[in-house]
């Protein structure tokens, strides 16, 4: 009582597989313009440049130009937005443009890129009394490794003054030494 079919074979109650038949290999599409797939028409034109494949090369006048990526256009706004937002910080608090030069500008900025989206700034409060008090505790420890160094070392005092518009003698006292300068 044995009877077979196109799925397999029936012995008395028992079903056996056909044999395995391995499925075809897949082929790894190539996208449209990787290397080994140039189908874009455009590549009739231009060939990639050697020197960065990221660029194409005119057959023609030689000149090399890429697309910007997604990514690049879009931050190009934000960034043109940011900026203006910076330059009207500066214009509408009297803030010199000079500061823009300084090392704690730059870090300033790139602390807050580090930080992302959603970086929340300092309060009035908390630049008044909480940062500053930091900052100071801050410049009392450099400080303190600076007069370290004056005890083994030793060091200069030096002072120079001016007088202000309304006559007033301003001195100023700076402490040198291998360390740095202190005032």
């Amino acid at each position: 009582m044995a009877s077979s079919s196109a799925v397999g074979t029936l012995v008395v109650g028992a079903f056996i597989a056909p044999p395995a038949i391995a499925p075809p290999p897949r082929q790894k599409k190539l996208p449209k313009n990787s290397p080994g797939n140039r189908t874009d028409m455009a590549w009739k034109h231009g060939i990639v440049d050697p020197d960065n494949p990221r660029k194409i090369q005119c057959k023609y006048c030689q000149k090399k130009s890429s697309q910007p990526s997604i990514n690049a256009v879009l931050k190009k706004g934000l960034r043109d937005d940011a900026c203006q937002a910076i330059a009207r910080f500066f214009y509408n608090n009297d803030i010199p443009f000079n500061v823009a030069r300084t090392e704690e500008f730059t870090i300033m900025c790139d602390m807050i890129s580090i930080h992302g989206n959603g970086f929340k700034p300092p309060s009035y409060h908390d630049l008044r009394i909480k940062l500053l008090n930091q900052e100071i505790k801050l410049t009392h420890e450099a400080l303190e490794e600076h007069r370290k160094e004056w005890r083994n070392i030793r060091c200069t005092i030096m002072t120079y003054g001016w007088t202000d518009r309304k006559r007033t003698t301003i001195l100023n006292f700076l402490v040198n030494s291998p360390k740095g300068t202190v005032f």
